[in-house]
């Protein structure tokens, strides 16, 4: 038997069809805007600083957003749709992709932020580098800081590129590091600001690190400057 569709029926159809798209574009969610201001540590605007927006903690990727420069005031805003999003703040003079080198300014942790709700969402970040952080918390304890550097390097010695080094000064290996440096270029060279004192010194790759794979050496921080090539994944060991 041969099938025969009316053109009135056609056309009903396509009609059908065309409705239900236009009322799915109508209930398609609305975008956030994401706002804020960008100071240093002294509290201060920082401009041109950019807020990479990640969908997962994996920040080491490019950005699935990013914000246009923060004003002379330090002021940012970004429209995004709704879900759950990691951000950092970061201000850099070269690429503004990828990671932030250790002498970067940069917020730290990724901020968790929820887009959901009615309204605006506000969030404000510090950024700070790596030496300006030691100091802060080094000041407040009044103590003086060490600068330990060196390069992260694999099992053949060669520099590690993406890695970053971690101090911890307790016992339980386990627990969130101290101190964190930036991110390594393709010298494997780090940087990090120790208040004297006895510290577990390690490396890894990943960010959260993978307790698994890490690697430390316990180390004294007493002079003006300390030189430490950290080997990535080896077992356990003192160094004096």
């Amino acid at each position: 038997m041969k099938l025969v569709i009316s053109p009135s029926l056609l056309v009903f159809s396509l009609i059908l069809v065309f409705s239900i798209s236009c009322q799915g574009g109508a209930t398609a969610a609305e975008p956030y805007l994401l706002k804020g201001k960008v100071t240093d540590v002294e509290g201060k605007p920082v401009e041109d600083a950019v807020i990479f927006i990640y969908q997962s903690t994996n920040t080491k990727k490019q950005p699935d957003f990013a914000s246009p420069k923060s004003d002379r005031e330090g002021r940012f805003r970004i429209a995004l749709p709704p879900g759950k999003y990691w951000a950092v703040a970061r201000v850099r003079k070269d690429e503004e992709v990828g990671p932030v080198p250790s002498r970067g300014r940069h917020s730290g942790e990724p901020a968790e932020i929820e887009m959901r709700g009615e309204g605006d969402v506000e969030k404000d970040f510090v950024v700070a580098d790596i030496r300006e952080i030691a100091r802060m918390g080094a000041k407040t304890r009044r103590e003086a800081v060490v600068m330990v550097a060196g390069r992260i390097l694999d099992g053949d010695g060669k520099p590690v590129r993406m890695a970053y080094a971690l101090a911890k000064k307790g016992g339980d290996l386990s627990e969130v590091p101290d101190y964190l440096s930036g991110w390594t270029d393709e010298t494997g060279y780090y940087a990090l600001y120790l208040p004297r004192g006895k510290y577990h010194l390690g490396a890894a790759a990943s960010f959260p690190s993978d307790e698994g794979n890490l690697s430390f050496t316990e180390v004294i921080i007493d002079g003006d400057k300390k030189d430490i090539d950290i080997i990535m994944n080896t077992p356990f060991h003192n160094s004096q």
